[in-house]
């Protein structure tokens, strides 16, 4: 019998027995309590043994390290996984892409080579033995022995090749053009390109400029490119104290092609873009200082809202002053088809001839966008003798005359962090 109900019969069984003795009430009254008291512990000690007591805590102990087993069982799954991921990443290299693309028409030219020199140190290197085409047959006399930092020897035989460029073919498949000497083995772009023995060398500073404006007037122009007039003339004022003197693009064009050095501490001022503030601020500060400069003008902006007029450009010209050669419409010509090269250089040249009265001698790369199709349509031009680009150095050679580096000059260099610059 289940022991709830046996206690319920056995205190009615006593209700019952008291009734039929004839008992008081208080004495039956205590007897149920005794009874009911009994009944309350009975039944608490039924539960808590029904309810498994302590034997529960076991039960959860025992169930922990099921849970402990999983977790430490899921890394397996992960070493599984790791080896399909990682050839994924290995395998998907991105290819590197060529800074400078080329034209996919027209013969490849060999880049040429350069030198860094420190000009201000001694003359120039001496004239090489080697006779150029169209310049004198016999060597050039020796200037004095030049301090300038030494030239490895190259290697004679093969050198890397222009990482741009493509495969360049033999001698007998391109020949250059008439106005272009032989050019040396391509080199590879490091920061200072050796010159080949035979190379011709000069050390002329060149430096590139943009705006001669206050910054006022400058408008939206990129603030790197914009020189106060006061700082220009202090940069020129430190020149003509430590003893330089200008000279033209087209100038030093010419030496190149004659093996010629010219004198001691020369160095040219080119002027990008042609903005009218190279009439109106530049010339005045080169005229006080007896300097010269190349001004390098985009054809198709002549006459232009704030660029050179025909007028002014034949006023800088007669103050002796060179105009070179800037393109049609300043576009980099590495990314033109060799049609479009020859078109902006070409057409270029023929417009500022119609203005001036004579044909560019010296032509500026815009944006620097050089390429060795660049290179041969440059010097197809006619007329043409020498080209600047932005590499940022000293030094010029015959052979490599088409790529010749400049300084870029911003508002930020001082005159005594321009002799610095000079000095190498």
């Amino acid at each position: 019998m289940n022991p709830t109900k046996a206690i319920f019969a056995r205190i009615n069984g006593l209700l019952t027995g008291l009734q039929g003795s004839g008992r008081s009430v208080m004495t039956m009254v205590a007897l149920v309590a005794v009874t009911v008291l009994a009944f309350a512990g009975t039944v608490a000690a039924i539960e808590l043994g029904s309810s498994g007591g302590p034997s529960a805590t076991p039960s959860l102990v025992a169930a922990a390290p099921v849970q402990t087993q999983a977790e430490t069982a899921a890394p397996t799954e992960t070493p599984t996984e790791t080896p399909t991921e990682t050839p994924t990443e290995t395998t998907t290299d991105a290819p590197t892409p060529e800074l400078t693309p080329s034209p996919t028409d027209g013969p490849p030219t060999p880049r040429p080579t350069r030198i860094r020199c420190t000009p201000t140190l001694g003359a120039p290197p001496a004239a090489s033995d080697t006779p150029t085409p169209g310049g004198s047959a016999g060597p050039t006399p020796t200037p004095a022995e030049p301090t300038a930092t030494p030239t490895p020897t190259p290697t004679p035989t093969t050198a890397p090749a222009d990482p741009t460029a493509t495969p360049t073919p033999t001698a007998a498949a391109v020949a250059p053009p008439a106005v272009l000497p032989a050019l040396a083995a391509p080199q590879t772009a490091a920061p200072v390109r050796v010159a080949a023995a035979a190379a011709f060398t000069l050390c002329v500073p060149i430096l590139e400029y943009h705006r001669i404006i206050p910054i006022s007037e400058a408008g939206g122009s990129l603030p790197g490119l914009v020189m106060p007039p006061d700082n220009f003339s202090a940069q020129l004022d430190a020149l003509k104290a430590a003893g330089w003197h200008a000279i033209t693009l087209g100038s030093l064009g010419d030496d190149l092609i004659a093996h010629r050095a010219p004198s001691a501490r020369s160095f040219v001022i080119s002027i990008d873009d042609g903005w009218n503030d190279s009439y109106k601020y530049a010339l005045p500060i080169l005229q006080r200082h007896g300097y010269v400069a190349t001004f390098f003008v985009i054809s198709s902006r002549i006459g232009g809202a704030g660029f050179l007029s025909a007028s002014q450009i034949q006023a800088l010209r007669a103050a002796g002053n060179e105009i070179g050669n800037h393109t049609v419409s300043h576009v980099g010509l590495s990314y033109q088809t060799v049609a479009n090269m020859k078109y902006e250089v070409n057409t270029a040249s023929d417009q500022i001839a119609a203005v001036t009265g004579v044909r560019p001698r010296s032509f500026a790369y815009p944006m620097g966008a050089i390429s060795n199709l660049a290179m041969a349509a440059v010097a197809a031009c006619p007329g043409m003798e020498i080209a600047v680009t932005e590499y940022r150095a000293i030094g010029e050679t015959d052979v490599g005359r088409f790529d010749a580096p400049r300084l870029e000059i911003g508002p930020y260099v001082s005159p005594q962090s321009l002799m610095i610059m000079l000095a190498g």
